[in-house]
């Protein structure tokens, strides 16, 4: 099933890669692997125990964050250590053509990971929420008071921008559709208790449906290949549907 889930080709993915296959993958050879016959390549070093990791799509960079809020690069051919830079605590992600997008001093930087070196830079967003699209071409940033905005994740020009109807929405959980072309978020909740899911169109920036439902988070959402719905909602009593 893992197997499934990724592309045949992963230097030339048809498709997007799910990074839930992956970790499947690894926890099988874990498991029922020969681990006397796992050798390592090399070690990659760091000044204290490493927080985060992210892998580039054509496998060739891998950039990693300590405690000490330092990000590495990382050349996983050789093990080269490339560059080190001191960062807060931030999401790392790579868009299509294997750039690397994080957080700096309150920017969201587009950036070679060779050096960290960024190449484009959205200033003042106090991002709290970040995710790529399945084809990683498209950026999702949620920065707190309700605002959701969508960025080129190749250019960083922004395509489109919600704001949520009420304050309480702090830092929405936020989906793409499979194709890229829709966001699934939580638009508002009211005092009740009752919170509205919204389906957002990103080229027009229009909400195409909205669904009202009594619980109190969105925890997931997905479509089916043929197009229906699905969301995990967080209920009041600590249970999940």
């Amino acid at each position: 099933v893992a197997m499934e889930g990724l592309p045949e080709d992963l230097n030339n993915p048809d498709r997007p890669i799910v990074s839930a296959s992956e970790a499947a993958l690894a926890e099988i050879l874990q498991v029922y692997g020969n681990a006397s016959e796992v050798k390592p390549f090399y070690a990659l070093k760091h000044d204290t125990t490493l927080l985060s990791m992210a892998l580039s799509p054509d496998r060739s960079r891998l950039v990693t964050q300590d405690y000490l809020e330092q990000l590495y690069s990382w050349d996983v051919e050789t093990g080269e250590l490339l560059a080190k830079i001191d960062c807060e605590d931030t999401p790392l992600l790579f868009n299509a053509e294997n750039k690397l997008i994080y957080e700096s001093d309150s920017n969201i930087c587009f950036a070679n990971p060779d050096n960290f070196e960024p190449y484009h830079v959205i200033e003042d967003v106090y991002p709290v929420y970040m995710k790529l699209s399945p084809m990683k071409d498209k950026l999702l940033v949620s920065n707190g008071p309700g605002s959701t905005m969508v960025y080129d994740a190749l250019t960083g020009e922004q395509i489109a921008l919600y704001q949520a109807e009420s304050l309480s929405v702090v830092a929405p959980e936020i989906y793409f559709s499979e194709d890229g072309t829709k966001v699934i978020f939580e638009k508002s909740k009211d005092e009740n208790g009752y919170i509205t899911i919204a389906v957002m169109d990103i080229a027009s920036g229009e909400i195409e449906k909205e669904y009202i439902m009594y619980y109190t988070q969105l925890k997931d959402a997905y479509y089916t290949a043929s197009g229906e719905l699905y969301v995990i909602l967080y209920e009041q009593k600590s249970s999940y549907f």
